[in-house]
């Protein structure tokens, strides 16, 4: 009945049905209030609140919650949303990648290099390197060419996942295949890349033959590998250079202060 009350659009009608079954709601009885009564009525945001409420009483989540969730997300145009959502889906126990890819590229209404990047730089920031990848390989395919930002999230995607193969070869076609000239902070994320997985000489040498003058960004992404692998030997070269660049680093000085 909430259903039909919610398609006829007498919404108040399936409100009031929903609050007086509350010693009987099951997931089908929660989604149908959200996806019938909330979205099918354009009211968007109180879909994500009844979720918020779903999840605070450890209600369980279905596909069907989430696909009512993610055209939600279409319909405001929330891409930080998606990538949120994204994230609760991952933690379920259903397989889904397929499904919430194309959910999340939905979301996109006309899709753009700053949209794709948005969503690159959400699986970097939950630690999914292999399905940022993923979308960039999507994105591509859909002929939409990444800038020096889009680089700037596949790196770090890379390098938060351990992925320094996969990174460094990223690094590498961004200038010869898009034209995309390294900036300080793509190097800072290869160094961090290296770093991260104990690469540490590797991170130097490369640091060394940038053609560009290394910054305190980026020595100080290798001070901190240093100081996470306990190189010891490196840390006094590495903390060198960054006071030369500036005496008041504090950094430099938080990560020496650690070591005693």
């Amino acid at each position: 009945m909430i259903s039909v009350y919610s398609r006829n659009r007498e919404i108040d009608k399936a409100l009031k049905l929903f609050e007086e079954t509350k010693g009987e709601r099951n997931p089908v009885t929660w989604n149908s209030i959200m996806m019938s009564g909330y979205i099918q009525n354009h009211r968007h945001e109180e879909a994500f609140k009844l979720y918020v409420t779903m999840h605070r009483l450890s209600i369980d989540h279905t596909r069907s919650t989430f696909s009512a969730l993610f055209h939600a997300c279409t319909c405001l145009g929330s891409l930080q949303l998606g990538e949120l959502l994204h994230a609760h889906v991952n933690k379920m126990p259903f397989e889904s990648n397929a499904y919430v890819g194309t959910s999340l590229v939905d979301i996109i209404s006309s899709p753009n290099v700053a949209a794709w990047t948005a969503l690159i730089n959400g699986y970097a920031h939950h630690g999914l390197g292999s399905k940022a990848i993923l979308l960039f390989e999507e994105m591509l395919k859909q002929g939409v060419v990444p800038n020096g930002a889009t680089f700037v999230g596949i790196l770090s995607a890379c390098g938060l996942a351990g992925l320094v193969d996969e990174g460094m070869k990223f690094f590498h076609l961004m200038q010869k295949c898009y034209g995309v000239t390294p900036t300080l902070e793509h190097y800072a994320r290869v160094v961090d890349l290296l770093g991260r997985s104990g690469y540490l000489q590797e991170a130097e040498e490369f640091t060394k033959s940038m053609p560009i003058e290394a910054d305190g960004v980026v020595w100080g992404a290798l001070l901190s590998a240093c100081w996470f692998w306990t190189k010891m030997e490196l840390i006094g070269r590495v903390v060198e250079k960054i006071f030369n660049l500036d005496p008041r680093a504090v950094s430099a000085y938080v990560t020496l202060s650690n070591m005693h």
